[in-house]
């Protein structure tokens, strides 16, 4: 009874576990989970985050403590013994807002960070959209062109039957034997482009299981999309939603910082300091007092303000803050191609859309002409006033427009699901 339970559980893990099914949203999914990159950015994060943490400290005083103990000899070879215990303090009071600049680009860090890592979630999703897309065309041109050989097979017997009945010449089922072999050696090509997708998105998503890797081919007619939607309105939720716009945007403003932050250099240095101290000395051939009591009487205080003028070093101050300017300069102008770029992208893949949807009526229509015209054809072919070649080439035309017509479909949804990623939708 247990050897049996062990069965029927080893054959559950085999059926049910060995082979798992990905959607669209699994493969993305797990390649959140297993990307390295990904797994960078949170180390990265904490970095980040840590940093700034720490850098809020610059604005609390510096304390250091100090103690030195020395022995000494004369030439009688007398020991001499002398310390010192020191306490000292330091608070900057004003530095041109270096400091506070400093810690505010250590926080611009911190949420760059977090955008950065939302823009490698969006290529991540892009690259696997885009091969499952070819996956599904794949497979979608598989049962086309198997669709296509069972057919043909079914009219190789048919001809071989009339070849033997002496009603048509062996040609012609040489004909259709060639046919059925061009369209195996077209079912051999889709299977290998489709292998190369497979191993592609196996690739981008990082899989390292030992599973079945089985794909859902359910179609994504879920997606749908107003195409009355205004291009600007599209665009602006673009610029709203994309994280290379929100980069450009933080990296504008960490150089403003930066530029600001240099300028601060210019600014005189006032800063609060203190000092607290105190001295012992053992010498030989004198009556000492004892440590402590030296210690105690010896208590020394000093506090002051130290106000330092930049004067020399305006010109190296001058040189950064200049390269910095530049900077911000070509930021401000990869933003301003960035916008041109993305409103581009945006109006092509819309108009595609549309046009793509004109396409499919027509595609629709043609095949169905071109079904209607390869079953009359067949009819005439088995009457005996058809020749096999131009059956064949009503068979082609029908395969062909079948295909181009699943070619567009999965082209309009993933110029649909091109739109949506630009407009911050989750697809």
């Amino acid at each position: 009874m247990k050897k049996n339970l062990f069965i029927i559980a080893f054959l559950f893990e085999y059926f049910f576990i060995q082979a798992q099914t990905y959607s669209l949203f699994d493969c993305i999914n797990y390649a959140y989970n297993h990307r390295i990159e990904l797994q960078k950015q949170e180390t990265a994060q904490n970095y980040y985050y840590q940093h700034y943490k720490y850098s809020k400290y610059g604005l609390l005083p510096s304390l250091n403590m100090q103690t030195d103990f020395q022995n000494s000899y004369n030439r009688e070879n007398r020991l001499a013994q002398s310390g010192v215990a020191e306490l000292t303090g330091k608070l900057i009071l004003f530095d041109g807002f270096q400091t506070f600049n400093s810690l505010k680009q250590s926080k611009l860090l911190t949420e760059r960070n977090k955008t950065y890592t939302e823009k490698i979630r969006n290529d991540i999703r892009m690259e696997i959209t885009e091969i499952y897309f070819g996956i599904l065309l794949a497979m979608e041109n598989s049962k086309i062109f198997q669709n296509s050989i069972e057919s043909t097979k079914k009219q190789i017997i048919k001809i071989s039957e009339s070849v033997k009945a002496g009603r048509i010449s062996n040609i012609d089922l040489l004909e259709m034997q060639a046919q059925s072999e061009k369209e195996r050696s077209s079912l051999i090509a889709t299977n290998k482009q489709f292998g190369q997708h497979i191993i592609r998105l196996k690739r981008a998503m990082n899989y390292n299981e030992k599973d079945t890797f089985i794909i859902s081919s359910a179609p994504m007619d879920y997606l749908l999309f107003d195409d009355r939607t205004n291009l600007e309105n599209l665009f602006l939720s673009a610029i709203s939603t994309l994280p290379e716009f929100q980069l450009a945007k933080q990296d504008s403003l960490f150089a403003v910082y930066d530029i600001k932050r240099i300028k601060g250099q210019y600014a005189p240095y006032l800063t609060l300091f203190g000092n607290l101290s105190s001295q012992y000395q053992k010498l030989p051939s004198f009556e000492n007092k004892k440590i402590l009591t030296q210690m105690e009487d010896n208590w020394t205080k000093t506090m002051g303000i130290s106000f330092v003028i930049p004067i020399y070093n305006r010109h190296e101050i001058k040189k950064q803050q200049l390269e910095k300017e530049k900077q911000l300069s070509d930021i401000l102008l990869d933003n301003g191609q960035l916008h041109h770029d993305v409103y581009f992208e945006i109006e092509k893949i819309n108009h595609e859309i549309m046009q793509s949807q004109k396409n499919i009526q027509s595609l629709e229509k043609r095949l169905e002409y071109y079904r209607q015209i390869h079953t009359m054809r067949m009819e005439q072919y088995h009457h005996g006033v058809l020749s096999i070649t131009d059956l064949l080439i009503a068979e082609n035309n029908a395969r062909n427009a079948e295909s181009e017509l699943a070619y567009e479909k999965y082209n309009l949804l993933y110029n649909k699901v091109l739109i949506y990623f630009y407009c911050g939708i989750n697809f």
